[in-house]
C-alpha cells in the first residue's frame, strides 16, 4: 500500500526567543503547507509524496513526552484507534480529528461522500 506524506506541526503562537523579541510570525497555514510540500521536493524528491501539512495546538503525547506516531497514523488513515492508557490528554485526538476533518486531509477524509455511503 503506498501511503501519502502528511504533517501535522503543533502551533506555538508568539514564540519568543532569546531576548523576548518574537522569533518569526506564524505564516499562514496554506503558505507552510506549500513551503514544507516544496522543501521536501527539493531535498528528497518528489519520490516522498509530501502533499499536506496542517498546524495542530498540539500533538499526542505519551506522559514522558514520546509523540504517538501510530496513533496519529491510525488517524489519518481512518482506522480505529484505540486511546492508548499512556496518554498524556486524550482530547487531543478529536482535536487532530478535527483539523483533519476541516482540510480533508488523509485516507479517512479526502473523500467524505465515500465514507458518508458505507
Amino acid at each position: 500500500m503506498r501511503r501519502a506524506g502528511y504533517c501535522l506541526r503543533a502551533a506555538r503562537p508568539g514564540a519568543r526567543g532569546s531576548g523576548g523579541a518574537q522569533r518569526w510570525p506564524d505564516p499562514p497555514e496554506t503558505q507552510l503547507e506549500q513551503e514544507l510540500v516544496a522543501l521536501i521536493r527539493e531535498q528528497i524528491g518528489a519520490v516522498a509524496c509530501f502533499r499536506h501539512a496542517a498546524v495542530v495546538a498540539r500533538l499526542p503525547k505519551t506522559r514522558s513526552g514520546k509523540i504517538l506516531r501510530k496513533t496519529l497514523r491510525q488517524l489519518a488513515d481512518g482506522e480505529d484507534c484505540p486511546i492508548p492508557s499512556t496518554i498524556d490528554d486524550p482530547a487531543i485526538l478529536d482535536e487532530i480529528r478535527e483539523v483533519l476533518r476541516r482540510r480533508q486531509i488523509g485516507q479517512a477524509f479526502e473523500n467524505p461522500a465515500a465514507t458518508n455511503q458505507s
